[in-house]
């Protein structure tokens, strides 16, 4: 039995507690001064690793750096391959801002460790700037950073490329939602541009592009369908539709193998290329959000104009996990939806009109996490992140 790794719980605590006492402070720049320290520390420990921790880390980034020490140009180093995983790999074949990345931050710091800094920025910054984007109050930054930290941030050490893509979409997304209409879409549409070139996948978040604009369609009025005398949202009514849309789409998973076909990303078909069986633990995995649901959900909805988009993510996200049965790497079809129960679980515990239930569930929420991160990266080694090596040992 491996025993949890305190680097990484430490490193979490300190960031969450700077973020807390940040939003507390009222001189600017000892409050940017410490929301900086708090995104920047966690990056620091991913770059200080050892190539060993993350599987994907030695699978191609060091070999694209080593790559590109040996190369004299961008072109040269396209054209440089190894024998990758059965078949020969190409660096060209990798995503183009990726490759340029690791490029350039080869040439100007010779160092694979700024490489992997570097790629904790471009995961956290993003995030970080969305979450400030959706909370203007700043006062659930903290404990969405910690839900974020505990259930996504090993993924990214190992997934990188995925996880900079889906970090670029969250941010996207807070723009969509958050800012001024035609505003919102550009940041949106630009976000997605850049995620697509770190990963091709990232595609399919326009998806998120269609589901904001069928749930805002008429801003102005909540609209109600009457059944009986019964009175139901319109929203309510297309969470449901989009429940039941991505199970269809789950049962026809040969849909998806098209799709990536007509997309030009044939390389991510195998996610969804083997048998689909229903996998319960990957819906049990989210009782705790279903629970909240059930307990604040009412009034979530009600104070939140965008707390259906939320629900839709998270629906979506247990859905495509249940990709997870056809191939190993079939749950990356959910990540993308996934991220945004760092919004939707901080919106969720201050939703509900007694602060008593707030404060346990926050509490709940907590404790939870701590145990899934045990539990999926400590105890179960998910991405090969635990134990944490520093480069030097």
């Amino acid at each position: 039995m491996i025993k949890p790794n305190f680097k990484y719980i430490i490193t979490f605590i300190i960031s969450c507690s700077l973020l807390k006492i940040a939003n507390q402070i009222n001189n600017k720049i000892l409050k940017k001064t410490f929301n900086i320290l708090a995104i920047i520390i966690p990056c620091i420990l991913a770059g200080l690793r050892n190539t060993k921790v993350g599987t994907d880390v030695e699978v191609y980034v060091q070999q694209l750096f080593y790559f590109a020490k040996q190369s004299s140009s961008y072109n040269e180093f396209l054209t440089c391959k190894w024998w990758w995983i059965y078949r020969i790999k190409y660096v060209a074949d990798f995503e183009s801002a990726f490759t340029l990345f690791v490029y350039f931050t080869q040439k100007l710091t010779d160092n694979i460790q700024m490489v992997m800094f570097g790629i904790q920025v471009l995961i956290s910054v993003p995030i970080y700037c969305g979450l400030k984007k959706i909370d203007k109050t700043k006062k659930n930054i903290g404990f969405a950073m910690f839900i974020f930290y505990f259930s996504f941030f090993n993924v990214g050490l190992n997934t990188m490329r995925q996880y900079i893509a889906i970090a670029f979409i969250f941010y996207g997304t807070a723009c969509l939602m958050y800012d001024k209409k035609n505003i919102g879409t550009i940041k949106f549409l630009l976000n997605l541009f850049i995620a697509y070139f770190f990963h091709n996948s990232s595609i399919f978040s326009i998806l998120i592009y269609f589901i904001y604009t069928i749930l805002n369609f008429n801003e102005k009025k909540e609209v109600f369908i009457k059944i009986n005398n019964f009175r139901i949202r319109l929203k309510a009514v297309i969470v449901i539709g989009f429940t039941l849309v991505s199970i269809i789409l789950i049962l026809n998973a040969n849909l998806f193998i098209n799709m990536f076909s007509i997309l030009g990303i044939k390389d991510y078909s195998g996610w969804t290329s083997g048998k689909i069986t229903f996998m319960a633990s990957k819906i049990i995995r989210g009782f705790p959000i279903i629970i909240a649901l059930i307990i604040s959900g009412k009034y979530y909805v009600k104070e939140n104009k965008n707390s259906y988009m939320y629900i839709i993510m998270f629906v979506m996200s247990l859905a495509f996990a249940q990709f997870a049965s056809a191939s190993t790497y079939g749950e990356r079809m959910s990540y993308i939806f996934q991220i945004f129960n760092i919004v939707l679980i901080p919106e969720l515990c201050n939703a509900h009109p007694n602060k008593n239930y707030n404060i346990i569930m926050k509490m709940f929420f907590v404790l939870y996490y701590i145990f899934y991160w045990y539990y999926y990266f400590a105890y179960g080694n998910s991405g090969e992140t635990v134990p944490y090596s520093f480069f030097w040992q």
